[in-house]
């Protein structure tokens, strides 16, 4: 998405490992900015354990997003059951797949949004935000072409990950008994000589 925004220039291999070094990883859990934070945005066991710290356990509804993409229904039936309102409610089948190409023109975008900003929203009145605002939102998903496979991620990039990630998935799994990947890391052998 940044890549597609113009904020960020570089691979995805190259800006991992940068923000894999330890003064990269304080900086941004220090101060999250767009492009400085795809790592520890991912630290779900120590992000977690800061809600843990001032909630109980019991005001929380937790799940992977592995379980929504298997069975949203149930997952969207258990967050109703949860939070006690209408579990016949079904949310618009709205997902979000990124990719690099736009369907129009940034000049045809820029020109839709100087007439709406002229034409259309100030005639809105009090409105006028909150239409604005799902039109973007909108609009942000719509324009983008999805891209036909992910980018690959290199063997290397994959290992350091899996590195990062698994004391902070042994967090999670403590605190919730949620599996993952990373926790089933092991580093690749080194052949003896």
């Amino acid at each position: 998405m940044e890549v597609r925004r113009g904020f960020e220039s570089r691979s995805f291999d190259e800006a991992i490992h940068q923000q894999l070094r330890p003064a990269a990883l304080l900086e941004a859990r220090r101060l999250s900015l767009l492009t400085n934070s795809y790592v520890v945005q991912g630290e779900y066991g120590r992000i977690l354990s800061a809600y843990l710290d001032v909630f109980p356990r019991e005001q929380m509804w937790l799940g992977l997003s592995r379980f929504l993409e298997e069975t949203p229904e149930s997952v969207v039936r258990s967050i109703l059951e949860y939070l006690d309102v209408d579990t016949e409610y079904r949310p618009s089948n709205r997902h979000f797949r990124g990719g690099l190409r736009n369907r129009i023109p940034r000049e045809a975008e820029l020109e839709l949004r100087r007439y709406l900003s002229a034409n259309v929203w100030p005639l809105l009145g009090a409105d006028a935000k909150r239409h604005r605002r799902a039109f973007y939102v909108w609009l942000e998903e719509w324009r983008v072409e999805p891209d036909d496979a992910p980018v690959p991620v290199s063997l290397d990039t994959r290992d350091a990950l899996s590195e990062h990630f698994r004391e902070d998935a042994e967090l999670l799994f403590a605190m919730t008994g949620f599996d993952t990947p990373w926790r089933r890391f092991s580093p690749p052998s080194t052949p003896s000589l």
